[in-house]
């Protein structure tokens, strides 16, 4: 820490230094740099005046309207409950899906043959989204109906599955705790949109073109 503000006293030292010697020579009185400052002070300005109207604007009420939004919005889907039984091989998943077919239980067969870490649970993997799994296994199990069990082992990085779809429900919309920093940059950008556009209301603007020709002005 001490070497860092070390270098941040060096840099602001510098800083007032290089701008004292510009201003001596005139430098802030050159038109390519008082356009520059210009530009600057602009944005500086635009950036101060948004953020005191959003700060205005930023209020539980808006917060709360926003969340509703982005609730009926949202897409609601579906999630599916799953277990499977994750064996090295093709041909260990098949003889699983033989068993199975000969009346074996799902759930004590994933528990004394599945190599991944739901087997303790019987292979159940709880409910989850289409994109909660990788493509490979939720593109098969939300094809499955309640209670179908795979026919054809399923490959995925982690080796071969045999998948069994116990049921499905409407995903339930998001807490507002899990979505508020999403809520909080639409409804800041709504309210920068809204700004924009009763400044705009309020003006009257006209367009030109490279050749300094008036453009006719899109209706507002």
């Amino acid at each position: 820490p001490a070497v860092l503000f070390g270098l941040l006293i060096d840099s602001l030292i510098d800083t007032k230094l290089s701008v004292a010697q510009a201003r001596r020579e005139g430098f802030d009185k050159k038109p390519e740099v008082v356009r520059q400052l210009a530009r600057i002070e602009s944005q500086i300005l635009q950036r101060a005046y948004l953020e005191k109207q959003i700060e205005e604007g930023m209020s539980e009420e808006a917060m709360k309207k926003g969340y509703e939004k982005f609730i009926a919005e949202s897409k609601g889907g579906e999630e599916v409950r799953a277990s499977h039984i994750l064996v090295e091989t093709e041909g260990q998943a098949k003889e699983i899906i033989s068993e199975l077919s000969g009346g074996a239980d799902f759930s004590e067969l994933a528990k004394a043959k599945s190599i991944g870490p739901s087997s303790d649970k019987g292979g159940d993997l709880g409910f989850f989204k289409r994109d909660g799994m990788i493509a490979e296994f939720s593109d098969v199990a939300f094809a499955l109906k309640d209670e179908e069990i795979t026919q054809t082992p399923v490959r995925t990085q982690y080796g071969w599955h045999v998948i069994k779809v116990v049921e499905r429900r409407k995903a339930r919309p998001p807490m507002f705790e899990e979505v508020e920093g999403e809520v909080r940059n639409r409804v800041t950008r709504n309210i920068g949109i809204e700004v924009m556009k009763s400044l705009r209301a309020a003006a009257e603007i006209k367009r030109f073109g490279p050749d300094g020709s008036v453009i006719e002005a899109p209706a507002k």
